[in-house]
């Protein structure tokens, strides 16, 4: 399974409706169209942690990087790319 089968894998396993967060990727996770709850978030976290072995860099999550799909998905970039190094 690929990356973005896996980060799918775990939107759903939170509530989210996968096809609508990845068609609007800027969206606010914890925002009213999308209304995940912060505890989403957290349990997103673990996931990738633990399915995609990625270390999240906490200045990331305090800089607001981890609330939009797009910022996850770009997350996961730089964790790939630094596993790689």
């Amino acid at each position: 399974m690929n990356e973005e089968e896996k980060l799918k894998q775990i939107i759903i396993k939170v509530g989210g409706d996968y096809e609508y967060i990845r068609a609007h990727p800027k969206e606010k996770l914890l925002g009213r169209k999308i209304g995940l709850w912060a505890r989403d978030l957290l349990i997103i976290y673990f996931e990738i942690k633990k399915e995609l072995n990625i270390n999240i860099p906490e200045n990331m999550i305090l800089n607001g990087e981890f609330d939009t799909y797009e910022g996850i998905e770009k997350i996961v970039k730089i964790g790939r790319a630094s596993c790689r190094e």
